[in-house]
């Protein structure tokens, strides 16, 4: 209705495929409803008009700059899907009090409507407070319907689910304030347990085989009952949220962790049209990464199958590293990027679908994960081109879960639904998957044990074969040093040293703590503590980096210049390597490394393999 005003008089439905997925307050009183079929809103609605919603840039761009207007008054601003925000404003309310002791400003009134209308107390700091609170929200909904031109509700509450529960009391374009007095009369207005923030569909149905229906079976239902059922921590968690209890902080939202993209349908049931949507998600989802910036290390499929029974609810996901070499070519403008990743998601799909039998698909989502900035510099170690993937993420599971909370929601018809208390605690299908996109063990040009650990084999088995051979030298050269360190018992690693960081935010209503926030965390003082070795000549410590202002010893074959332009991290790789080379000199290592086109028993020249050889002067 920004782009055309003269929609907002009129019955307006925002249509993507077959439904109709949200609609105005004018639509709405006449019949429609959220998540409608077409045909049927067309006939309670003859008049309804339908936009197309399928591109939601436009939604996100205007869900981000309301945000970003929020956090104009107080940082402490957390995002909810597209349309809702949490805004912890205890400090704005402490200093405009602040000021109202001090200067003789109008006396303190309450801004829109009070829940279940009760009399507000001015005598009450409590209701004092949340009186001042009112009034900031309805100045935040003025800045945005004058900046933005939106409009929208408010609830005020001293907490984040009662906040969310009583801004739909009023609608639309109104806000209200609930008192403390009138907690569980909102609480059992509720009709049903999914109404309760925190509350998803799985949770409710293991609820409903209780025999819980309604809020107040819940808050009479033992812990006992509820911890067999859900665990211990789950049951009192959700015991608290049926009481309205909810001590959670507003955590302020930052980039989003992950990036994602669905499409529903009626029906796909053939591998070509299950390509084709994601070569479509692919284009927008690429598009949005090279606009973020952040490179992305895991990527998702998520399928939902038909099911006359479970039409909604039915997922199954399944995820794998995406390969080191495309990481850095996701964002660059690379189009054949789009292709392999592609041919990944299509494997992914196929552990998941027989294709051999038929099958009837009713949605696909696609969702990189894992997003990391780039590194700084182009002139990185070679290792970053190397290293491999988290363990954690290298294996893939099917999950049948509600929605995923930590990725960005990109459909209109999951921004109603809410979070699951119990979505960590998804039923694992499948154990293991052996991601199909890397190569095994067996499809190694090298025995695996002569590669340094952390080694990616898809990007090894890409390199020219002299870096080949010079990354397995490199590793048997740092093996036999070892064991001749350990010979001559040198000093194990030590664990670096830790610091526990503790931090704690409080705000509260006149000395009574409404949200804490406790963490702590273990935090290395030092990098990585160097590997002390006894030296048989009686010589020194090994020498200092360069940057570290001490001279540094480099071979007669190597031009300081050129070392000196190189980045920090060869430097240490290329210091590290002449070293090893020359304590195998000194420690008279017994076996000597052969490498290939070597003879037995006869040491390889230092520049036939070496990176040794680039390194010349001029």
């Amino acid at each position: 209705m920004i782009c055309d005003p003269e929609l907002r008089s009129k019955p307006l439905g925002v249509q993507q495929k077959y439904l109709v997925v949200t609609c105005n307050y004018e639509a709405r009183n006449l019949g429609v409803k959220k998540l409608m079929g077409v045909k049927e809103a067309k006939e309670k609605c003859p008049d309804l008009v339908l936009v197309n919603g399928e591109d939601l840039t436009k939604y996100r761009e205007f869900s981000y700059r309301v945000t970003e207007l929020l956090k104009t008054f107080t940082p402490l601003v957390e995002r909810l899907g597209f349309d809702e925000n949490f805004v912890d404003i205890t400090e704005l309310v402490e200093k405009r009090l602040i000021e109202w002791e001090k200067t003789t400003l109008p006396k303190i009134s309450v801004s829109g409507h009070v829940y279940n209308n009760q009399t507000v107390d001015f005598h009450d700091p409590m209701h004092v407070r949340l009186a001042v609170g009112s009034q900031i929200a309805g100045e935040m909904r003025d800045a945005m319907c004058s900046k933005l031109g939106l409009t929208g509700c408010a609830g005020v509450a001293t907490n984040k689910v009662l906040s969310k529960l009583v801004s739909g009391t009023f609608k639309p374009n109104q806000q209200t304030v609930l008192l403390p007095e009138n907690r569980q009369n909102l609480m059992a207005s509720l009709d049903h347990i999914r109404k309760i923030p925190g509350i998803g569909f799985q949770t409710a149905k293991r609820l409903l085989s209780l025999g819980l229906c309604t809020v107040q079976d819940l808050q009479d239902c033992s812990t006992e009952i509820l911890g067999k059922e859900l665990g211990i921590p789950a049951a009192h968690l959700i015991q608290k949220l049926s009481c309205g209890e909810d001590h959670s902080p507003v955590v302020p939202s930052g980039a989003p962790q992950s990036l994602s993209d669905e499409d529903s349908f009626k029906k796909c049931s053939s591998e070509a049209d299950v390509k084709k949507k994601i070569e479509e998600l692919l284009t927008n989802l690429l598009e949005r990464l090279y606009k973020d910036g952040r490179k992305p290390h895991t990527i998702r499929l998520t399928i939902r199958q038909y099911s006359a029974t479970n039409k909604w609810f039915n997922r199954e996901s399944r995820q794998c590293p995406v390969p080191s070499h495309l990481v850095k070519r996701i964002g660059s403008g690379d189009t054949s990027v789009k292709a392999h990743l592609v041919s990944i998601l299509m494997k992914l799909f196929r552990k998941m679908i027989n294709v051999e039998v038929p099958f009837h698909l009713t949605l696909l989502n696609i969702c990189f994960s894992n997003l990391k900035d780039p590194p700084a510099s182009s002139k990185e170690s070679i290792q970053f081109y190397l290293s491999q993937s988290s363990p954690s993420l290298s294996s893939g599971k099917v999950f049948h879960t509600t929605e995923d909370r930590n990725s960005e929601n990109t459909r209109m018809e999951h921004q109603g639904e809410d979070s699951d208390v119990l979505s960590g605690e998804r039923r694992c299908v499948q154990s293991q998957l052996h991601t199909p996109c890397l190569p095994t063990a067996s499809d190694l040009q090298c025995p695996s044990s002569l590669l340094p650990a952390g080694i990616d084999y898809d990007v090894f088995n890409q390199l020219p074969s002299d870096i080949k051979e010079e990354i397995i030298s490199s590793q048997k050269v740092r093996n036999s040093t070892e064991t001749g360190v350990s010979e001559l018992g040198a000093k194990p690693l030590c664990h670096p040293k830790a610091k526990i960081s503790s931090i704690s935010l409080h705000s509260g209503d006149l000395g009574q703590s409404t949200r804490t926030l406790a963490s702590s965390g273990i935090a290395p003082t030092n990098e990585e503590p160097p590997l002390e070795r006894q030296n048989p000549h009686g010589e020194g410590s090994s020498q200092n980096h360069s940057s570290q202002g001490s001279k540094v010893d480099l071979p007669p074959s190597v031009d300081p210049k050129m070392f000196s332009e190189l980045p920090a991290e060869m430097q240490k790789e290329l210091l590290t390597e002449w070293k090893s080379q020359k304590y195998v000199s000194k420690m008279h290592v017994s076996k000597i490394v052969t490498l290939k086109g070597t003879k037995k028993g006869q040491a390889s020249s230092p520049g036939s393999n070496s990176l040794l050889r680039y390194f010349k002067p001029r």
